[in-house]
């Protein structure tokens, strides 16, 4: 198993630094990518000020605590503000919501990639992109909507599913199901 998390803000170019999208085997290795806001090493750092670091953090302590039995020191203020299902949903709204204003006043265009950070990979068109819009923040966004799902929240994740509507469409273009992804 393997949760290898990319951020979508690049650090500074004096770093000489492109996100890897890495190659793994076919069989008998479950990956699970996710793109997220902030940056991970704050996740790492315990640094409690920005929220995407917070999630990010909660990304990978549920990660090691479910699939590898690693149980990490705890962090209080991440701890505490991610206890639930339902406010580790309500976080990753409010930032799908944040990204997509953001995106808006920076003349983004909906439905359309809003940031392309090229990657180190197998494909030359590899890329870690932001939308400028999408039906959940990333793919950890998506599948805690899908576990929500029957359990009685207002975070069903029927509520997320396409319609058949041309109201998300513009020029044709349907909206991105994740704001965030990684492009191979």
């Amino acid at each position: 198993r393997a949760l290898p998390p990319s951020p979508v803000e690049p650090l500074p170019a004096i770093t000489f630094h492109a996100p890897l999208v890495a190659a793994y085997p076919e069989r008998n290795c479950h990956v699970e990518e996710i793109v997220s806001l902030g940056c991970h090493q704050g996740a790492i750092l315990c640094a409690p000020n920005r929220i995407s670091c917070r999630l990010s953090y909660c990304m990978i302590r549920s990660f090691l605590l479910d699939h590898c039995q690693i149980r990490l020191r705890a962090c209080r203020p991440f701890d505490d503000c991610l206890a639930t299902l339902a406010s580790k949903m309500r976080i990753l709204e409010m930032l799908r919501i944040a990204a997509t204003e953001d995106a808006r006043k920076h003349g983004g265009v909906p439905n359309k990639v809003f940031i392309n950070r090229p990657a180190h990979a197998k494909s030359q068109h590899a890329a870690i992109v932001r939308y400028s819009n999408g039906r959940f923040l990333n793919a950890y966004h998506e599948r805690l909507a899908t576990q929500c799902n029957g359990v009685g929240t207002r975070h069903d994740a029927s509520a997320y599913q396409h319609n058949g509507r041309d109201s998300d469409a513009v020029d044709g273009q349907a909206m991105p199901r994740r704001l965030l992804e990684i492009v191979r």
